[in-house]
């Protein structure tokens, strides 16, 4: 319930104030020491608008003159999603660095009058567009400002053109998600009336029919459904920011299933990786710990990507919040890989010491292929993203979203094929049924034993009792 009320809390918190309207910001700077700083780019083609309204510009104590100080707005054009521009020249000012075409120096000259510039970008100048505040003083200043944003190409619209095509992406994903939860369900999950020919030999039929399907299951069909619900709000509050230049109240939506599908796609992949409810009823300590680990950190690395998808860069504390994130993300994959690689380790000693070598094989080669698939799609979804939305140029940054969508969706379609509930699932069968047959028959065969007469010795021997008679 705490969990609960501190996702609300924080929603409610950013929906008030840290929210930007998709690409028409509203930048509120109070008493920042940063310095020199990034505060927003946007993906521009010809005849794209830019325009800026400076206003409530004060530096607490200190000279009132501002042409005492040198401090001002810097616009740079790059053709990928490069902003270290602050990071890449720490050595002088930023404002004695030579500018490239089409490139501006905005100077903070009065303090007491708003300034309003529109720039309309040429056919030869497109690309992203850069902005950075500048203080190029040596002692922090405490600095206050308000800065409007509004940055859209011609329709208007207000994404940035290599993200034009999203709102359809995310469309189509939600599309293929809904397939797929109606396949799963139907296929899966609803009873089915067997027939004779249905029944495996041997096997209760009531075991056959009921114990497939176990609470894991369930718990991959609602993060299935809570991802469905999390790319079909995404891709509307992208369609309102592509037209309207804000969400029109949809990103909290969006913002609640994003942190539940977070929370639970990382719970299920543990609770798989440990065997729970398919191998054993019930949680080790270990395991149990692993789930309390990853449960808090989802809610912290959720509420991060949260106020760094929704607040611009400029906001004071937005680096940080993405790196929290990033250490964060990369924590909850490593805690959920432990247990898969402790079951991996155990299933290859008990297929090495036990009677059921095939059996234990098969379940060891089919958690092979689960970390690998888990370990592929944390390096597509974590690395190569990230070097792709470094590296692609303005037009075709949309293909890292794609890519990471694509490597989603197949590893929802991988891990529930390989942990569909089947009878045949060597995950799931916890006997084989020719084993389980010659067993009972074993059995049936070693009561029948105990009652009968042993002559061991000239003498009969009841096993049932310790009377000994002589034999005659």
């Amino acid at each position: 319930m705490k969990a609960i009320q501190v996702i609300v809390v924080v929603i409610i918190c950013l929906n008030s104030s840290l929210l930007i309207n998709g690409l028409i910001h509203h930048l509120k700077i109070r008493d920042d020491t940063r310095g020199s700083f990034f505060i927003e780019n946007f993906g521009f083609e010809a005849n794209g608008i830019l325009s800026m309204n400076n206003s409530n510009i004060q530096i607490k104590g200190g000279s009132k003159n501002p042409r005492d100080y040198s401090i001002g707005f810097i616009i740079k054009r790059t053709q990928t999603n490069n902003n270290r521009f602050i990071e890449d020249n720490t050595e002088e000012c930023l404002f004695n660095k030579k500018l490239q075409p089409f490139e501006e120096v905005i100077f903070i000259t009065d303090w007491d009058e708003p300034w309003f510039k529109t720039y309309t970008i040429r056919p030869d100048a497109t690309g992203f567009y850069n902005i950075y505040f500048i203080s190029c003083e040596k002692e922090p200043l405490e600095i206050s400002f308000d800065l409007e944003l509004e940055m859209y190409n011609p329709g208007p619209n207000y994404l940035s053109i290599g993200n034009t095509v999203l709102p359809t992406l995310y469309a189509l994903f939600s599309v293929l998600y809904f397939i797929v939860i109606i396949i799963w369900i139907y296929i899966y999950l609803l009873p089915k009336k067997k027939t004779n020919q249905d029944e495996v030999p041997n096997i209760n039929p009531k075991f056959q029919s009921k114990q497939q399907v176990f609470a894991i299951h369930y718990f991959m069909t609602v993060a299935i459904l809570l991802k469905l619900g999390a790319v079909f709000f995404h891709s509307i509050e992208m369609h309102y920011l592509k037209a309207n230049g804000h969400a029109g109240g949809w990103e909290v939506i969006y913002i609640i299933f994003s942190i539940m599908k977070g929370i639970m796609f990382f719970v299920v992949i543990a609770l798989i990786g440990t065997g729970w409810a398919f191998i054993k009823p019930y949680l080790s300590e270990l395991d149990r710990k692993i789930i309390m680990i990853v449960i808090p950190l989802q809610i912290i690395a959720n509420i991060a990507l949260v106020i760094v998808e929704e607040t611009a860069p400029g906001s004071i504390g937005w680096f940080t919040w993405q790196s929290i994130f990033r250490i964060v993300d990369i924590v909850c994959c490593i805690a959920v890989i432990a247990p898969i690689y402790y079951s991996v380790k155990h299933l290859k000693e008990a297929s090495q010491t036990d009677g059921k070598v095939a059996f234990n094989v098969k379940k060891l080669q089919l958690f092979q292929q689960f970390y690998l698939i888990v370990i592929s799609f944390i390096y597509l979804t974590r690395i190569v993203v990230y070097i792709l939305e470094t590296t692609l140029t303005f037009r075709w940054t949309w293909f890292s979203v794609f890519i990471s969508e694509a490597a989603t969706f197949s590893f929802f379609i991988c891990t529930g094929y390989l942990f569909r509930p089947v009878f045949n699932n060597p995950y799931l069968k916890l006997e084989d049924p020719e084993d389980m047959f010659i067993n009972n028959e074993s059995n049936n065969y070693n009561n029948e034993e105990e009652n009968d007469l042993v002559i061991s010795e000239g003498k009969i021997v009841k096993s049932n009792n310790d009377q000994i008679e002589d034999h005659v």
